[in-house]
């Protein structure tokens, strides 16, 4: 299979975008820490290259309008959601403490499952139709 035009300018976004990470990873610590990294090469060519790949795959989404718009009507259906979940598990009396939580799309879908002492609440909620359902995890 040959490479198109479109993939060869990719890869060469994501040459520009992995050097610049390279270039500045060693002054930087990793999240979460205070102290900066010691890489091996190979490690930190391997860094820079999943780095770049985020970067690019977000340049694009960027660039497209219709993708934009998805972005957003999934961002604000999430908030949507977490926001129905609070609702209803105020209204059956339902607290959270800290027992933890998942979140995250499924689809056309965005669920939510808590855990609280009563057991796994859940919550989703559709990004079109802004359905929303809640229940109890067995």
């Amino acid at each position: 299979m040959q490479t198109t035009v479109k993939q060869q300018h990719m890869l060469s976004r994501v040459y520009e975008l992995a050097r610049k990470e390279i270039e500045t990873a060693s002054e930087q610590p990793l999240l979460g820490s205070d102290t900066v990294p010691q890489w091996e090469d190979a490690n930190l060519v391997a860094h820079a290259v999943h780095v770049a790949v985020m970067e690019m795959q977000e340049e694009l989404i960027l660039s497209d309008p219709n993708k934009v718009r998805e972005l957003k009507e999934r961002e604000e259906n999430a908030t949507e959601a977490w926001a129905a979940h609070e609702e209803e598990a105020d209204r059956r009396g339902v607290e959270f403490y800290n027992f933890g939580w998942a979140a995250g799309d499924e689809g056309d879908w965005f669920g939510i499952m808590s855990k609280t002492s009563r057991g796994k609440f859940w919550t989703s909620r559709h990004v079109k139709t802004g359905e929303v359902r809640h229940g109890w995890h067995d």
